[in-house]
């Protein structure tokens, strides 16, 4: 399944479209403004925001949070190495 995800923080939102079949899940996030980064191989997706010291973990499958966790300072943009 070839997926790319969408992140639209105007409306607190995310979607996931899986290109081969123009399947589009949405989902709210109830976020200002935020960053989302692929955690590649996982099924993940880590999503931050600079109004709160966490980091929300989304199931990339079903767009939906599965956990998060604090961090120090404020949350704001990422960088998955491999």
């Amino acid at each position: 399944m070839t997926e790319n995800v969408i992140a639209g923080s105007g409306d607190g939102k995310i979607a996931a479209i899986n290109l081969a079949d123009v399947e589009i899940q949405v989902s709210e996030l109830s976020l200002e403004h935020y960053q989302l980064t692929k955690i590649c191989g996982t099924g993940t997706l880590f999503v931050s925001t600079g109004a709160e010291p966490k980091i929300r973990i989304i199931d990339e499958a079903v767009i939906m949070a599965k956990g998060e966790f604090v961090i120090e300072g404020q949350g704001h943009k990422m960088v998955a190495l491999p």
